[in-house]
This record gives C-alpha cells, structure tokens and sequence, in this order.
C-alpha cells in the first residue's frame, strides 16, 4: 500500500532558488526591476508555488520577491492566464514538476 508523503516545509528562499533553476535565471533576476516576459512568467510561477507550499501571507511573499503586495495579487490572477497561452503550458508543467518533486522529499 503506497502512503501519500506529506508535503515537507520549504522556506520561500528554497522554492525561489527551484524555479530559477529550472528555468535558468539567477535570483537577482527575479527579484530585480526587469520585467521582459520570462521573468515575470518566472515571478508568477514563483509566486504560486510560494503560495501553494508555504503559509506565507501575501504580503510577506511580497517581500521575497522585492515586490508590492498589488503585484503578488496580480501574479496570483496572471496564473490562470499564463496557463491558456502557448508558453504557459511550460510554466504550468514546471509548476506541476516542483510540487511533485517536494511530495517526492
């Protein structure tokens, strides 16, 4: 009988470093002033998943990202867009990849 692992604790630092690994950026990057398509679909993905695994609040996922509370709402409703457009579907997957993998831990 296989037992579901619960989720382990990840600190939003951890989840941060994941994505941007995945995706091939640094963390100066997403948290930096830039905002080219790829790393805003990077900081929303991380917000998500900062989101979905920690029980940080809105705004102290602000404050991981060097952003503005508003921002992580917007992030947080830009997911579901990201996930209907051609390149969302990657995002999406990576979403999907990370969750599984902290199951996995």
């Amino acid at each position: 009988m296989n037992a579901i692992k619960p989720r382990i604790a990840n600190t939003p630092e951890q989840l941060l470093l994941m994505v941007c690994q995945k995706l091939g950026i640094s963390t100066a990057d997403i948290k930096g002033s830039k905002r080219t398509q790829d790393l805003v679909e990077a900081r929303i993905v991380a917000t998500q998943l900062i989101r979905n695994n920690t029980t940080l609040k809105d705004a102290e996922i602000a404050d991981v990202l060097n952003r503005e509370r508003t921002t992580v709402y917007y992030y947080l409703d830009m997911f579901e867009v990201v996930k209907r457009q051609k390149t969302g579907a990657q995002k999406i997957k990576l979403v999907n990849e990370i969750d599984v993998r902290l199951c996995e831990i």
